[in-house]
């Protein structure tokens, strides 16, 4: 059971989690079932209680274990890691086209590479999970053959090899080590190409989409000037290339300042987005040297 509290009298979630307990256990013996016996570690069932000012909402969790587990981690320790479905989100949102070469020359565990890849592939990301209703013993037959439907038909449309080249890299060797386990679970290693390589002098593919979750601080130490030279750096390394999408996540206050491509872009844009607690943002710049002048003024929008 798990318990989540906004605004009530009660202030500690596992109090009122065992309250809830209680109370499914007097139902259980009322009914002449006893108590049962239960694996916290890894339940049946399980109880979400919602309760949010007078209202309380009290559900089966159906999903079991949460929807940005894609699953390809396992075996990884990666330091203050991408979630699944935020890697995901920001290939969307900036619109990284898998018909374009993609590289991320910060990969990290390869979150980004890894999400790219699938949708570059058209497959699905839970199709291989399990859900937490399938573990109900009197769950509805047409449940099962709903899922194994959706399975059937997401494998048929899938492809069997990506659209377009993609790349990783990252100068961190544990990283490379992280990604390439994650590159394996995820059944993607045979399709992209991983580079043990420092980010400013990683190769970028021409016209194509540099992603990349930036570091801000995490990775480089404290050393605020070897920071801030990094993006400087790399922000003048993708004014070079004319055709290339940059799409950057980075919680970095200053990181569009020193990034510097608004005048190199025909079109950018940024989001606000959050990395867990961290607010942050995503930028994105087309860079087009050849049609930058004077009297050629990049399209900007936010």
């Amino acid at each position: 059971i798990d318990a989540h509290l906004a605004d009530v009298e009660w202030t500690h979630d596992h109090y009122a989690a065992q309250r809830v307990k209680d109370v499914l256990v007097d139902r259980l013996r009322a009914l002449g079932r006893g108590r049962p016996d239960v694996d916290t570690r890894n339940p049946s069932l399980r109880f979400v209680l919602h309760w949010e000012r007078k209202i309380a909402t009290l559900s089966l969790d159906t999903s079991g274990d949460p929807l940005f587990m894609r699953g390809y981690r396992r075996g990884v320790e990666a330091k203050a890691p991408m979630k699944e479905t935020l890697a995901a989100a920001i290939l969307a949102i900036g619109h990284a086209d898998v018909t374009r070469a993609f590289l991320d020359p910060c990969c990290g565990s390869g979150t980004l590479v890894v999400e790219q890849a699938w949708r570059s592939l058209n497959r699905a990301p839970g199709r291989d999970r399990r859900f937490g209703f399938e573990r109900w013993s009197k769950r509805a037959p047409e449940l099962d053959r709903a899922l194994a439907l959706a399975k059937t038909e997401a494998r048929e449309l899938e492809r069997a090899a990506p659209v377009a080249p993609l790349f990783a890299s990252d100068w961190h060797k544990d990283a490379i080590d992280a990604a390439r386990t994650c590159l394996h679970n995820a059944g993607v290693d045979a399709h992209v190409r991983l580079e043990h390589v420092n980010a400013r002098r990683a190769e970028i593919p021409p016209g194509g989409v540099v992603c990349s979750n930036l570091p801000f601080g995490e990775r480089l130490g404290t050393n605020r000037l070897q920071l801030d030279g990094f993006y400087r750096t790399l922000g003048e390394r993708l004014a070079e290339h004319d055709g290339v999408r940059a799409l950057l996540f980075t919680a970095h206050p200053g990181a569009r300042s020193l990034l510097a491509l608004d005048d190199k872009a025909h079109r950018s844009r940024h989001w606000k987005l959050r990395s867990g607690a961290i607010d942050a943002h995503l930028y994105r710049w087309d860079i087009a040297i050849a049609s930058m002048d004077a009297t050629n003024r990049p399209r900007q929008s936010s």
